[in-house]
């Protein structure tokens, strides 16, 4: 609407056919319209990226900038292997065909799935690198079997888990199902028709 408003004022102010424009400047003052009403449109470059709370592994590294209350409304969710902090994370996620998450508050994310659901794997910097069908039975184990941080790591199995031939990148992601996904998050909902598609493109590479 701001966008709208602000293409009206250029119109008013020089669009009129007593104002005496030539051609060009019509359409210079039509292009400019257009443009400021898509800009107006366009979603800021920080919609959705809370900074009100700081993950950090057992000994403070920072690993997002999402907020633990993030809602998670739909089937299909992409979830970081944490590979950038700690490879290992990333490693047993592939290993055993599970969904993990750590530390309070977010490994609390993993409560949000439910029988069925989607969950891509995604490595940062590669892309999607392994998906599966959550099972429903949460696991609580100690991170890393040291019991000074027992229950650190919520995990769950992945039914029909498969690895990817390669890494599907972010760009590819995105060309599939839009912009609306976020990479930054430890998981993030996909919404339900960009979950369908990126689904369809990952059984055709089997």
């Amino acid at each position: 609407m701001r966008g709208l408003a602000v293409a009206r004022v250029v119109r008013a102010r020089g669009l009129g056919a007593g104002r005496g424009l030539g051609a060009g400047r019509v359409v210079r003052a039509r292009v400019l319209g257009a443009r400021v009403a898509r800009a107006a449109s366009a979603p800021s470059a920080s919609h959705g990226f809370r900074r009100d709370h700081l993950t950090g592994n057992s000994r403070g590294s920072v690993l997002e900038r999402d907020s633990p209350d993030q809602d998670l409304a739909c089937g299909f969710y992409l979830l970081n292997t944490n590979n950038a902090r700690q490879p290992e994370d990333d490693r047993k996620m592939l290993e055993e065909g599970k969904a993990a998450a750590f530390f309070d508050p977010w490994k609390r994310r993993i409560e949000s799935l439910e029988r069925g659901d989607t969950v891509f794997l995604y490595r940062s910097g590669e892309g999607i690198v392994a998906w599966g069908r959550a099972s429903g039975r949460l696991e609580r184990r100690a991170y890393h079997g040291d019991p000074e941080h027992d229950d650190e790591e919520y995990a769950m199995a992945l039914l029909d888990f498969r690895r990817t031939p390669e890494p599907l990148p972010a760009w590819v992601i995105k060309a599939i199902g839009g912009h609306g996904i976020s990479f930054r998050r430890t998981m993030t909902s996909v919404p339900e028709e960009a979950g369908r598609r990126l689904v369809e493109h990952l059984q055709s590479l089997d």
